[in-house]
């Protein structure tokens, strides 16, 4: 399915999870939907993840963008649970109990997606850049690997309610960032899978970022015209004919494989060099 960028823009859920293989784009995604979100006039915030506090930074536009700290984020959890920043803080400096809790598998992870959920009911749209495809997809399980774990009391409501808000499509989307080399399209489709078999988690989109602009035939045509003759032109026109092939078997692997997500699933081109709002929509 190929809408154009406005419906795709439409079509997706409040929280939207930007995710897929390092050096993919997933960062750029994540700032053009944030930056095309708040030029519809909606509240938004843009989620990135790190280790050195929580800090905020006001970009040219009027969205917020919040980088998370786990230390914090933890913390703050703990006092939802306990009812007490200061005491949650007592807790958590005991070297025993920080001890325990690295044993449990997800903790951290579900304290930072916790804190995700609250920012969702806070604003129109909240879009967050997740961690790279092995790390972002156990982000993503970690809900119900803690359930695995916790099976009583306050923090199994909250972490039931985290999960179930993740796998509600209507609540939550997942948008897939790929390019268009092999292998890192066979690692989209991998993730997207887990997810769905691991975490109950739907790929909403795919974002073929970095991909190569359509062109005319014609014009290949005649680069391999003028390769064939004798005019002292003809060896930059056989470069130039052998790149624009390239880059049609580029957008013809990328056609192919975005439609291994199935038929349902959109696929939104940002094409290199092209406007992020004028982004075209790729044949699947």
């Amino acid at each position: 399915m190929t809408p154009d960028f406005d419906q795709f823009l439409t079509d997706l859920a409040p929280l939207v999870l930007v995710g897929g293989k390092g050096g993919v784009g997933k960062s750029f995604v994540t700032t053009r939907l944030a930056e095309s979100f708040d030029e519809r006039g909606e509240r938004v915030v843009a989620v990135r993840f790190a280790n050195d506090g929580l800090a905020d930074t006001q970009p040219k536009s009027s969205y917020r963008e919040v980088v998370l700290d786990p230390t914090r984020a933890l913390r703050d959890q703990a006092a939802r649970i306990i009812g007490s920043q200061r005491l949650a803080r007592l807790v958590l400096d005991q070297r025993a109990i920080r001890g325990v809790l690295d044993l449990i598998p997800g903790v951290n992870e579900v304290a930072l997606l916790l804190t995700v959920q609250e920012l969702a009911e806070q604003y129109d749209r909240v879009v967050v850049d997740l961690p790279a495809t092995g790390h972002g997809g156990s982000w993503l399980q970690a809900p119900r690997t803690l359930l695995g774990v916790v099976d009583r009391g306050r923090a199994m409501v909250m972490t039931t309610s985290l999960a179930e808000h993740f796998e509600d499509p209507n609540r939550t989307s997942f948008v897939l960032v790929t390019t268009t080399e092999p292998f890192v399209l066979l690692e989209a489709e991998r993730l997207s899978a887990q997810l769905l078999a691991e975490a109950h988690i739907t790929t909403a989109a795919v974002v073929v970022n970095r991909a190569p602009q359509s062109f005319d035939e014609s014009a290949r045509r005649a680069a391999w015209s003028l390769a064939a003759s004798r005019h002292p032109a003809a060896s930059e026109a056989a470069r130039m004919a052998n790149l624009l092939s390239e880059r049609e078997i580029a957008r013809a692997r990328s056609a192919y494989a975005t439609s291994q997500f199935g038929e349902d699933v959109p696929v939104v081109t940002l094409a290199e060099g092209a406007p992020p709002t004028q982004a075209s929509s790729a044949a699947a």
